[in-house]
């Protein structure tokens, strides 16, 4: 029933100039019975239309176009068209300063676009815009981690942890930033509780959390206890074939031997 609801929608006379004939039009609505039934190309073709026109429309003004410009985004990202998103993403915060969500979709997708400062930017303004909440800290500091500060990285983690205690995730990357931070970023003490909270809690199942333990336990300067640990890493790394951004779990071990901790 709802593929037919919109194959006839999409025969309805809802497109170009046609639009000003509808006296009450609910573009969000139509959308979404477009895009439950995978008409994704419609979908965005009707709110580009409804975009176009809100000004002339009698109903215009009701039609919550920042919203609009987001699934046209969201649409466009769906199909890999990167730029096209970012653009539909700005428009959306351009006609409306304050959208939050605007700012966190922009945010993510300049983070997965690797452009980090301008989405570290976006998720700073998502926090001032809300209630701090520990998915959004968390986001800014795998930022700052990725931008090799750790200082930033620390805080937002920290506060991420805070919001969200029980966290494997959080647990390991702030692990991971206090295992291989200088002092006085750096806390072994601290990477250690986190490390063995996060590998107990996966039962020591995750090689890549267990390096982090190792890399913990180097800062705290057991490196006995690290290169044992390094060893099932590494270990587990082999078996599962596995291959981890920014993880160098044979050269780390070689560190460890030598008696020096790992640094990020």
């Amino acid at each position: 029933e709802s593929t037919s609801n919109a194959r006839r929608i999409s025969e309805t006379p809802f497109v170009g100039r046609q639009l000003l004939s509808q006296k009450t039009v609910r573009p969000l609505q139509i959308e979404l019975t477009f895009y439950e039934d995978e008409f994704e190309n419609e979908a965005r073709s009707y709110l580009t239309n409804c975009i176009a026109l809100a000004a002339e429309h009698p109903d215009g003004k009701n039609w919550q176009l920042a919203n609009m410009h987001q699934f046209v985004g969201t649409l466009w990202q769906e199909q890999g068209e990167y730029p096209k998103a970012v653009q539909a993403y700005q428009m959306a915060i351009r006609v409306e300063p304050g959208y939050r969500d605007g700012h966190h979709n922009l945010a993510r997708l300049y983070s997965k676009l690797g452009e980090l400062d301008k989405a570290v930017a976006h998720v700073n303004i998502v926090l001032a815009l809300g209630i701090p909440d520990g998915q959004t800290h968390y986001e800014l500091g795998e930022c700052h981690m990725r931008l090799r500060h750790p200082v930033e990285a620390v805080k937002h983690f920290r506060a991420s942890w805070k919001l969200r205690p029980g966290n494997v995730k959080v647990a390991n990357d702030l692990a991971w930033m206090l295992a291989t931070s200088h002092p006085p970023v750096g806390d072994g003490l601290e990477a250690v509780k986190l490390a063995t909270f996060a590998c107990e809690s996966t039962e020591f199942s995750e090689p890549a959390l267990i390096d982090t333990l190792a890399a913990a336990q180097a800062q705290l300067g057991a490196f006995d206890s690290a290169q044992a640990t390094a060893r099932r890493a590494v270990r587990l790394f082999r078996e599962r074939k596995l291959e981890v951004q920014g993880r160098e779990p044979e050269k780390t071990l070689e560190l460890y031997l030598q008696g020096k901790p790992s640094r990020g």
